[in-house]
């Protein structure tokens, strides 16, 4: 896991920016919104319940887009980082119970729509990049899954 860890660490320092804590230069928005919308709704068939947001219900923040993934009588939490495609998902309890055939699946449908999956223990890692933000970082979820 630590050298797993390690790539993991390398690839989100080298996305981040120094001044840009919501999105970097080139991001762009519209097409990060409509790959998130075709994602969302690809799980929302599969999952009844299940809600997402983007757009103008996202501001202030380094992400673009969450579902509310409805599973098992728990919330799955999924949010779309305007940095490097990155991805992640974790429940209301912060621990991850995604039985693996479930956790496979999500983690496929994810490289189908573009996106790098961010596991959650390794975004709990504490944040050393340089950006200061409004009143800093605490880790690297933080950083870019989070309201800024």
């Amino acid at each position: 896991m630590k050298e797993a860890a390690y790539d993991y660490l390398k690839l989100l320092e080298e996305h981040d920016h120094t001044r840009r804590c919501e999105y970097p230069p080139s991001f762009d928005l519209k097409a990060a919104e409509e790959r998130f919308t075709h994602l969302a709704e690809e799980l929302i068939a599969a999952y009844q319940g299940s809600t997402f947001e983007t757009g103008a219900a996202i501001q202030d923040a380094s992400f673009h887009g969450q579902i509310f993934l409805a599973f098992e009588g728990l919330t799955i939490l999924i949010r779309a980082s305007n940095f490097g495609r990155f991805i992640t998902f974790f429940d209301e309890e912060e621990h991850m119970l995604l039985p693996d055939e479930t956790r496979c699946w999500l983690l496929e449908l994810f490289i189908k729509h573009g996106y790098r999956f961010i596991p959650p223990e390794v975004l709990s890692m504490p944040y050393t990049g340089e950006c200061k933000g409004v009143s800093g970082f605490r880790d690297w979820g933080y950083r870019y899954f989070e309201w800024i």
